[in-house]
C-alpha cells in the first residue's frame, strides 16, 4: 500500500513538472513570436515635398522608428516638438518620423521648418 502511494506521489510530482515545462517552453515561444512581429514595420508610405515617399525601406533595420503626429496650429504640437527637440539624445539615435496633413507653407509659417520637423502627409 505505502508503495502504490509513494508511486502515485511521483507520478504526480513528475506529471507537474512536465506541465510546468511545457507551458515554459510555449510562453518562451510565444514571446520569440511576439519579439519577432514587434521587429517587423508594418507597410506605410509618407510623401514629402523633398524626397517622395517614405517607406519601411528608408528606415535603418537597426535603429526603432519613431512616428509623430504632429499639427503646427495645435498648442500642444507645438510644446512637444520644443521638449522632443530638447531631449533629442535621450531616443538614443531612434529614426524620429514626423507626420503631418497640413500644407508645407503652414509648417514653415509656424517654424517648424527644420529638418526633423520637414512635412510628411499620410498617404
Amino acid at each position: 500500500m505505502k508503495r502504490l502511494i509513494f508511486l502515485a506521489l511521483v507520478g504526480m510530482i513528475l506529471l507537474a513538472v512536465a506541465a510546468l515545462g511545457y507551458k515554459i517552453v510555449r510562453g518562451n515561444a510565444e514571446k520569440d513570436a511576439a519579439a519577432l512581429r514587434i521587429r517587423t514595420l508594418p507597410d506605410f508610405r509618407f510623401f514629402t515635398d523633398s524626397i517622395g515617399a517614405i517607406t519601411p525601406a528608408h528606415v535603418p533595420p537597426e535603429k526603432a522608428l519613431v512616428i509623430i503626429h504632429f499639427l503646427p496650429d495645435c498648442h500642444f504640437c507645438q510644446g512637444e516638438a520644443k521638449e522632443l527637440a530638447a531631449n533629442a539624445a535621450l531616443f538614443g539615435g531612434a529614426h524620429i518620423l514626423w507626420v503631418s496633413a497640413a500644407e508645407s507653407k503652414q509648417i514653415r509659417q509656424r517654424g517648424h521648418g527644420r529638418r526633423e520637423h520637414r512635412r510628411t502627409g499620410a498617404a
